[in-house]
């Protein structure tokens, strides 16, 4: 087969994986849903500009950690039965392994940002225009940090403890990115954020291409 056939048939494997084994895809979910309320209910009462920047934060952080756990369990199936293992000796290209695994956290990690955003929609509805108006970063945040999530869930697979190395590696490497996507909902969400939101996007978009080529490069050579 061809790269495009053999992303296909990966995709598809994925998906399928992930659908057989739901805990595995409601587990991020449900971990948000916790949090959120958690946030909600032990957060105490501000002035609306204050407010705004507390959601802010409490909307990336979820993000962020259930990212990581999606992340984290990126090659958790592959290692059953030695999968890992078989693709490696086999003539697959890397590259449509990558992209492959790629086009299945996005849109797992697209699911949490919605359930996310309707549940804040929800707790704060006089906030609803503001809330979505905060997709548009945290999913270019998900494309952005997913790569670098790829990569390091495969350096780490055979590695000890690796559920203590992946967040020691992953936390700095992924800083640039929070830093981005919370500064453009900053600026929607009041005027005296520093820059402009389409100079922070474009930013956030350049990391989503930087991350992803360079990923996409180092995962091949780490297969190999």
């Amino acid at each position: 087969m061809n790269a495009v056939s053999q992303f296909k048939t990966l995709f598809t494997f994925g998906l399928k994986n992930e659908w057989r084994h739901k805990e595995r895809m409601f587990t991020p979910v449900l971990f948000s849903l916790a949090v959120i309320l958690l946030f909600k209910f032990t957060s105490a009462s501000f002035s609306e500009d204050i407010e705004a920047k507390i959601m802010i934060g409490q909307i990336l952080v979820t993000c962020f950690l259930a990212l990581q756990i999606i992340l984290q369990r990126t090659f958790e199936l592959d290692d059953t039965d030695g999968v890992f293992t078989l693709i490696q000796t086999y003539r697959i290209s890397p590259s449509a392994w990558f992209c492959a695994k790629f086009a299945n956290i996005v849109l797992l990690g697209l699911l949490v940002i919605v359930v996310l955003l309707v549940c804040m929609n929800v707790l704060n509805p006089g906030q609803s225009e503001l809330i979505w108006m905060f997709f548009v970063p945290i999913a270019l945040a998900v494309l952005a940090l997913s790569p670098l999530g790829i990569l390091l869930s495969a350096l780490t697979a055979q590695a000890n403890g690796r559920q203590i190395l992946f967040p020691i590696l992953y936390f700095p490497l992924s800083t640039p990115v929070l830093i981005s996507s919370s500064s453009v909902c900053l600026q929607y969400a009041t005027d005296n954020a520093v820059g402009s939101p389409s100079a922070w996007l474009g930013l956030l978009v350049g990391m989503s291409i930087i991350f992803f080529t360079l990923c996409l490069l180092l995962f091949a050579e780490l297969v190999d």
